[in-house]
């Protein structure tokens, strides 16, 4: 898939469409020879790892984290209790 069509999916260019601040935890990157591009919602962040042809090459989405999530909210949540 090229970056265009990436871009069609997502609506527009990489960026930042958020409209209340949320915590996010980037991944490290996959490998060399792959650039990355980031497009940040509310739900989380899509991160996106192209070729040098600008061809996927690894995709990662990152959820937002609830910064007002006690420690076990966040157990109860990961384990889907």
């Amino acid at each position: 898939m090229s970056e265009a069509e990436v871009e069609t999916i997502f609506g527009g260019p990489e960026g930042n469409y958020q409209d209340r601040p949320v915590g996010i935890n980037v991944p490290r990157h996959p490998g060399r020879g792959l650039h990355r591009k980031v497009w940040i919602g509310n739900d989380g962040a899509a991160l996106v790892y192209f070729d040098k042809a600008n061809r996927v090459g690894h995709v990662h989405f990152a959820p937002a984290l609830d910064r007002d999530e006690s420690f076990l909210g966040t157990v109860r949540r990961l384990l889907r209790l």
